[in-house]
């Protein structure tokens, strides 16, 4: 749960980030879900094991067309921490105006 004291500084949004609208699979190894790929697989050694019940469908947006709905509209980001698993390029395509 989310701490009170930064309820209205933070806002999640269930997507994820990259340079179009589109949806996608995100893939997850046995064993080390820190090791989730959007896309395709990406093992961290030969042997691993990627686990089929942890494949998603997911929905993907631009960071700039999120920014321009709702709530959060008009929202300047001041700091942006990404750990992208090598994505990192489609999100600051989607950044747009952000940057």
């Amino acid at each position: 749960k989310l701490d009170p004291s930064m309820q209205d500084r933070v806002v999640i949004v269930p997507t994820a980030l990259g340079g179009a609208s589109a949806t996608s699979k995100i893939y997850s190894a046995k064993n080390n879900m820190g090791n989730s790929v959007v896309g395709k697989v990406i093992k961290d050694f030969k042997g691993q094991e990627m686990m089929k019940s942890e494949e998603h469908e997911i929905p993907i947006e631009r960071m700039d067309s999120i920014l321009n709905v709702g709530a959060i509209s008009n929202t300047h980001v001041r700091l942006m921490k990404m750990d992208v698993q090598g994505f990192e390029c489609h999100v600051l395509e989607g950044m747009g105006s952000v940057l």
